[in-house]
Formats: C-alpha cells, sequence, structure tokens
C-alpha cells in the first residue's frame, strides 16, 4: 500500500490537488473539501498532456477529427441512401407483382362474366375496379420513385461534398 502511494506522488509531479478522506460512521468517503474534524489530506499531483510538436507550433484546434467525424458521418449517410433506395426499388417491384396479381384475378372474373347473360354490367364494375385498382398501384410506385428521386439527389450532394474537401 505504501508502495501504491509512493507510485501515485512519483507518476504525477507537476500539479497537485488536495483530496480529503472523511470516516463517517465507519464508511471512508473522498472529498474535494474538508467534511469534519478528522479529515486526512492526501495530496494527488496532476500532470498536464504533453503536446506534440506540431500542435506546440501552432495554437489552432486540430480540425482533422472534426473532418474524419464529418466524413465518416457522411459514408455512413451515403450507405443509408443507398439501403433505402434498394428497399424502395423492392418495394416498387412488390407494388408491381400485388398490381399484377389482382389484375390477372380481375380479368378472369371478366371472363366469368362473358358467359353470364347479367355479365355486362357486371364486366362494367371489374373493368371500373381495375382502373382504381390500377391508379392506386400507380400512385404508390410514383410515391416510391420520387422518394427514391429525392434519395438519389442527397446522395448526390453528400458525394460532392466530399470530393470538394
Amino acid at each position: 500500500m505504501k508502495y501504491l502511494y509512493l507510485l501515485v506522488i512519483l507518476a504525477f509531479p507537476l500539479f497537485s490537488q488536495s483530496i480529503y478522506t472523511c470516516n463517517i460512521d465507519g464508511v471512508i468517503n473522498f472529498s474535494q473539501s474538508p467534511c469534519g474534524d478528522e479529515d486526512n489530506e492526501i495530496t494527488v499531483k496532476v500532470q498536464e498532456p504533453i503536446q506534440s510538436s506540431t500542435e506546440q507550433s501552432t495554437n489552432e484546434p486540430d480540425n482533422s477529427n472534426k473532418t474524419n467525424s464529418q466524413q465518416h458521418f457522411d459514408d455512413i449517410s451515403i450507405k443509408l441512401y443507398d439501403r433505402k433506395i434498394k428497399k424502395l426499388e423492392l418495394k416498387i417491384k412488390q407494388h408491381q407483382s400485388n398490381l399484377n396479381k389482382k389484375i390477372e384475378t380481375l380479368k378472369l372474373k371478366k371472363l366469368y362474366a362473358n358467359n353470364n347473360t347479367a355479365g355486362a354490367i357486371y364486366e362494367d364494375s371489374i373493368s371500373n375496379e381495375m382502373i382504381a385498382i390500377t391508379n392506386k398501384y400507380n400512385i404508390m410506385i410514383n410515391q416510391e420513385r420520387e422518394r427514391i428521386k429525392s434519395y438519389k439527389q442527397k446522395k448526390l450532394e453528400l458525394l460532392q461534398k466530399n470530393t470538394l474537401f
């Protein structure tokens, strides 16, 4: 234990800071200020970090970490946009597949309606349903394409920004 205190004292020779130990109800507490009559003061010497030769020659802050972290953030954002674009492209394919399935189902109903005496009215309602479903899926597909276009634009802006630096 004595060697530990000696090691601490020798390891930090430049600055000193006082720490007080207090025994409160049998529990030892550490504090920056005295807490009672029976305080024991421990002096800890703190050494300032050593600056490299480039940091000593200039007083300007080092922006390389900021630039590197910004670059890292931009790279992650680009990858995120790529993932979002791929997800949306898959969503578009799924919408197109669902549209085709529903249209095929309605075409089969339309064929059945042709063989029915009251089929003309039923056939018109099926045609209207086909138009409505096609419009619904086209709107959904166009929304996804607009989102893809937006993500591609944001990705392009990030890529251009990174090539400027």
